[in-house]
């Protein structure tokens, strides 16, 4: 996989490819984001981002026509832990589709959302933990679209956070 990291500052990526169930690197590379293209709010013009994403996948020898990208910033994600009461999948979706449509903080009202629910370890509790993403259909385009004119396809949209977090446990949980 291409993991695509798209910051202020620099674009960084890092493919890897599992060799049985070792992973291991098989392209790194970063280079400066163009200037006024990026800020902390997100992706402002995927052409110039796309353009040296393109280059830097190229001379890192990446080979992976897929990439998993992160969105972060307070304006181009919502992330949120609700502590809600245990309920069957049908009733999550329906209770989730209120508590996203009652979160969306974002002055643009079409949004991209998912929610993943966690069980209490303790088989006795009542309620569960649920963590919810919500994002405006504007960021999430623009991201597809900067990944799209690098030349890659997008895979996934992580949230950054939870993605950090992800790879470290994946990283350090031997």
């Amino acid at each position: 996989v291409l993991g695509v990291d798209i910051g202020s500052q620099h674009i960084k990526i890092a493919e890897i490819k599992l060799t049985g169930k070792d992973p291991s690197i098989t392209a790194l590379g970063m280079a400066a984001t163009p200037s006024g293209a990026v800020d902390h709010t997100g992706v402002y013009d995927s052409d110039a981002v796309g353009a040296v994403l393109k280059d830097l996948m190229a001379a890192s020898g990446v080979s992976s026509p897929q990439a998993v990208v992160s969105i972060a910033g307070q304006a181009s994600v919502l992330v949120r832990t609700l502590e809600v009461p245990k309920m069957n999948p049908n009733e999550l979706k329906e209770h989730m589709q209120w508590e996203i449509t009652r979160n969306i903080p974002f002055a643009e009202s079409t949004v991209v959302s998912d929610y993943k629910s966690f069980d209490s370890e303790d088989p006795g509790a009542q309620n569960m933990d649920v963590v919810m993403a919500i994002s405006p259909q504007s960021a999430v385009d623009t991201i597809v679209a900067t990944i799209k004119k690098s030349g890659k396809q997008t895979a996934a949209i992580d949230v950054e956070p939870l993605g950090l977090a992800r790879s470290l446990k994946t990283s350090y949980d031997h």
